[in-house]
């Protein structure tokens, strides 16, 4: 037996190339965590070319990957016509990288998103890292004014990964700051504070690393309340006896740079999405359909629509915290 591929010992699961194996008779292969029983267990005959492929790691490692650590360290033993054994690390990632993981982590944070983006003061912002050695974050905030500022933010945390808050508001009085830098390393990113204020709603969504990333559109928000309802005849009488509300938001983007027209995707693809309330809650909705369409026209200004809904059962809600006079359909420059 002879193995003729493998993954590699430190990869994304977006990255782990198929087993291939030469063999002359059945293998019988185990699939574990290292340190921990197997999980699966599997027995593979060779192909007419003696070659045995175990493909598709990825979707079957990612199930067992912290949600916390965000990464694990997976065995595949290998007995039969032969013994071997296989030990990588695997880091979760969804995306395909063009670079291997030690050089991205090295100077990258863990965002597609190309160095820039655009905030408001009272907007959340979060970065995520993996670093090998105790780094030093910092945050550079130059003011309206020309003064500058300087946060500094100690990272002990080693070989996992790390997400910082780099809001605005770790700033005092953050309206009045014009552009802040967050740097770690050679890793750099730039947020421009825009104004007015924010619009609603303001999104919370783990992208492809599975780390916490916001958006906030700029475009419209819509409302559509749709009643499902049930009818009966009761003591001879035609009567509704019960009624399903569901209410459904279709939300415009507004017109993207197009860094983030490319990242925002990552909103549309995950599965945990969240809203992010004035009292720093999070509440739970579900992407329903997205309108994502690209022109190669010069002048073309790409912008998105989408819907969703809010994820519990139970759509009918009050905010006893924030009350405002305009519905959540309006933006903040509204009371």
């Amino acid at each position: 037996m002879v193995i003729l591929q493998q993954p590699e010992s430190f990869c994304f699961s977006s990255a782990l190339k198929d087993v291939i194996i030469q063999s002359d008779g059945n293998i019988n292969v185990s699939f574990s965590i290292q340190g921990q029983q197997p999980f699966l267990l599997e027995t593979y005959s060779p192909d007419s070319e003696g070659r045995i492929y175990i493909r598709e790691l990825g979707k079957l490692f990612i199930p067992y990957i912290s949600k916390i650590s965000l990464r694990e360290t997976f065995v595949i033993g290998i007995t039969g016509s032969g013994t071997g054994s296989i030990t990588t690390t695997v880091l979760y990632g969804l995306t395909a990288i063009s670079e291997t993981a030690a050089n991205f982590l090295s100077g990258s944070f863990l965002t597609l998103l190309n160095g820039e983006k655009i905030t408001f003061p009272q907007q959340k912002e979060y970065l995520s890292l993996v670093v090998s050695e105790a780094t030093t974050a910092t945050v550079r905030a130059s003011r309206q004014s020309g003064e500058t500022e300087s946060k500094t933010i100690t990272i002990n945390d080693l070989n996992q990964t790390v997400t910082i808050d780099v809001s605005p508001a770790v700033f005092d009085n953050p309206e009045t700051i014009a552009y802040y830098t967050v740097s770690a390393g050679v890793r750099a990113f730039t947020y421009y504070l825009r104004r007015p204020s924010a619009p609603a709603p303001h999104f919370l969504f783990l992208n492809s690393f599975g780390v916490k990333e916001t958006f906030i559109p700029y475009g419209l928000s819509l409302r559509e309340n749709k009643y499902e309802n049930q009818f009966g005849f009761f003591n001879g009488l035609y009567r509704k006896y019960a009624v399903d509300l569901v209410k459904e938001y279709k939300v415009n983007t507004g017109i993207l740079r197009e860094e983030t027209a490319d990242w925002i995707e990552e909103l549309f693809a995950t599965r945990d999405v969240f809203l992010l309330t004035s009292a720093e809650e999070k509440q739970e909705i579900t992407i329903m359909e997205a309108t994502v369409k690209r022109s190669s026209a010069r002048d073309a200004l790409p912008a998105y629509e989408f819907k969703y809904r809010l994820s519990d059962s139970n759509q009918m809600e009050y905010n006893t915290i924030e009350n405002r006079i305009f519905d959540d359909t309006y933006d903040y420059t509204f009371n």
